[in-house]
């Protein structure tokens, strides 16, 4: 075998890699992190060790887990901006204003009810820029 074709670190049990892949169904972005390696290094060991891999339309899924199973998921300590995010993502975008039920206005915005901040969607009104500004001062 020629030096290109060896691998740059330390291969780990071929057996191992096999089950991770093959058989917990883990990814090699999934594996990587495991290893603390790239993913393309995990690509290396696999073609090294003859590990065949899945085509695209072979994957568990071609989009990676939402919510508590995604590797990012940090729960309630989201910023500020990635929570309003979330809760559009799940609510919609606003268009009515729950306070003073205006429909014409130019912008509504989520307002959380709680100030806690927490990803609760019942935690969450509709309200129009202005009601959202006298809802925060109080």
């Amino acid at each position: 075998m020629n030096k290109t074709n060896h691998p740059s670190l330390p291969v780990p049990n071929k057996s191992k890699l096999e089950n991770l892949y093959s058989v917990e169904i883990k990814s090699t972005w999934e594996i990587a992190k495991i290893y603390n390696v790239s993913q393309s290094q995990i690509r290396r060991w696999f073609k090294y060790l003859g590990i065949k891999t899945r085509t695209r339309s072979e994957a568990p899924s071609g989009r990676p887990p939402t919510g508590k199973k995604n590797w990012n998921w940090i729960g309630n300590k989201v910023s500020y901006q990635a929570l309003h995010a979330w809760v559009r993502r799940h609510k919609g975008t606003p268009k009515k204003c729950e306070h003073c039920r205006s429909t014409e206005k130019k912008k509504y915005e989520w307002a959380n009810v709680s100030k806690k901040y927490r990803r609760e969607l019942s935690d969450w009104v509709r309200l129009c820029t202005k009601c959202h500004s006298i809802f925060d001062r109080n």
